[in-house]
């Protein structure tokens, strides 16, 4: 069957046509394949037909395992742009992934888990909190002699840049600010894959104190 054939059938079954179905595979980039047979199709272009299929309807509930695998930078932002516009007209959105980088801005939250346990549940937000993980403020123009002389001499530095907990972010900022040798500075809080490494890193710690009292 080729992929318009496919979704044809699948988009009849929840009461949607062959124009739904066309809808779709322009959505979802691969309407120039539409009538090529599915075992003609890639990796890629099997994966889109997935999500296409899995966009069928407007559905309330969408459960979606690893979609981004075998999906080129292009692919996989079209597919957020899909699944946030799905989120617009209410559809709640179950997404599990390996690949973080460029999820964390299309979640209202994560839930952690490793060997079957939650480790952490909240919005990113809430999570970074919780870690107490710093933020990297990165700075042009200032030498490590300037940093020394202030009072931001306090915080772990390395050559352009700041680690300073979130509470102190504004502090230092006015401070880099007021420096008449400031040229650039940039704020980075912790991303989710920094977030996911830690709580994964505070269970294998708990493991290791667990053995050491058996032991």
């Amino acid at each position: 069957m080729t992929g318009l054939e496919v979704l044809t059938y699948f988009s009849k079954l929840k009461g949607k046509n062959k124009a739904h179905a066309k809808q779709l595979l322009e959505q979802v980039g691969i309407s120039h394949a539409q009538n090529r047979p599915v075992k003609t199709y890639s990796k890629g272009m099997r994966q889109r037909l997935g999500l296409a299929q899995a966009f069928i309807g407007e559905p309330k509930l969408l459960l979606l395992d690893e979609p981004t695998v075998g999906l080129d930078p292009n692919a996989t932002a079209e597919f957020y742009r899909s699944v946030d516009e799905l989120k617009t007209q209410g559809t709640s959105v179950i997404l599990c992934s390996h690949v973080l980088p460029g999820v964390e801005q299309h979640i209202d939250r994560a839930m952690i888990i490793s060997g079957g346990k939650t480790l952490a549940l909240g919005t990113i937000a809430q999570l970074r909190s919780q870690a107490n993980l710093p933020v990297k403020i990165k700075h042009q123009g200032l030498n490590s002699d300037l940093i020394n002389d202030t009072l931001l001499a306090d915080f772990i530095h390395n050559e352009g840049s700041l680690l300073v907990p979130e509470h102190e972010k504004m502090n230092v900022l006015r401070q880099l600010l007021s420096n008449e040798f400031l040229t650039d500075v940039a704020v980075e809080s912790a991303n989710l894959e920094q977030v996911y490494q830690y709580y994964l890193s505070q269970k294998v710690a708990s493991s290791n104190d667990v053995k050491k009292d058996v032991a």
